[in-house]
């Protein structure tokens, strides 16, 4: 059984990818973990909570490699 990992995403990102990260992790909407994450944030813990996500959760690095796949860069004279 293959566990599932947390990352952070490039795509779907509005600032640091970690509403997307655990939306994928979490399998829910990403709409309703940013709404969960602004409920945290007047609470205020979100805010905190979401800058050490930002720090300790890496990016996908599965991401990564298909971006730098398909971010070629064609120069013309």
């Amino acid at each position: 059984m293959a566990v599932e990992k947390l990352y952070r995403l490039r795509q779907q990102r509005l600032i640091g990818g970690v509403c997307a990260g655990f939306s994928k992790y979490f399998k829910i909407d990403i709409s309703l973990m940013r709404l969960i994450w602004i409920i945290l944030g007047i609470a205020g813990v979100g805010v905190i909570a979401y800058i050490a996500s930002l720090i300790i959760i890496p990016l996908d690095p599965e991401e990564k490699e298909s971006e730098n796949k398909t971010d070629l860069h064609v120069v013309s004279h």
